[in-house]
């Protein structure tokens, strides 16, 4: 199996590729359209030069190799992104997760982004506050999580007395219930149940 970098030719990389790739590959070596100019060079790199028949070959082999390369780089990409799906199952409290992507990575470590447990205050239906946890998984299984917290333009409670109370207490417990839920499942314990004041969205 040729190094896909080092090949010098698709042949070299033809045990990598499925058959209707490499039957494509076949077609387009062996086509009078392939070894054309447009084929070979965009047009806006043409400057209407003329190529001879040793530099038509030469163009043609190098578009046919990046050709291979590319599709033995997406196979390997959708290994990897298979192989990682049935090795590290979602985190268990996470409510949406993005598809791993090999932009996404530290250390040369892929990982993916997504967003666990949400707490709200809400008043009368509109919302005041939140409290959102979101994280990392990445390869190796290890999961980083962070904790947000966003309010209203207003900034305020919209109304007195108890209940500006009991949303005041919703807004402290809501971010120590998010603590204790990261905690909790850093330590690999259950996580924390949220509160009936301030239950999870």
């Amino acid at each position: 199996m040729a190094n896909t970098d080092d090949a010098e030719n698709w042949r070299e990389l033809a045990d990598q590729l499925s058959p209707e790739q490499v039957a494509e590959l076949e077609r387009l070596e062996g086509s009078p359209d392939a070894s054309s100019p447009a084929f070979l060079v965009p047009e806006r790199r043409l400057g209407g030069r003329a190529f001879g028949g040793d530099e038509r070959r030469h163009l043609l082999d190098v578009r046919l190799r990046s050709m291979a390369q590319r599709w033995v780089h997406e196979k390997e990409l959708a290994d990897k992104v298979n192989a990682l799906n049935r090795r590290c199952p979602a985190p268990p409290d996470a409510t949406r997760i993005d598809p791993w992507n090999q932009h996404y990575e530290r250390n040369g470590l892929w990982y993916r982004q997504f967003d666990g447990k949400q707490w709200e205050i809400r008043d009368a239906g509109v919302f005041i506050a939140s409290v959102t946890i979101s994280g990392r998984q990445f390869e190796d299984g290890r999961c980083e999580r962070d904790i947000n917290s966003r309010t209203d333009r207003r900034d305020r409670f919209n109304c007195f007395g108890e209940a500006a109370a009991a949303q005041a207490r919703e807004v402290v417990t809501a971010p120590r219930e998010a603590a204790d839920h990261v905690e909790s499942l850093s330590r690999g314990a259950a996580p924390i149940r949220p509160s009936a004041a301030g239950p999870p969205s």
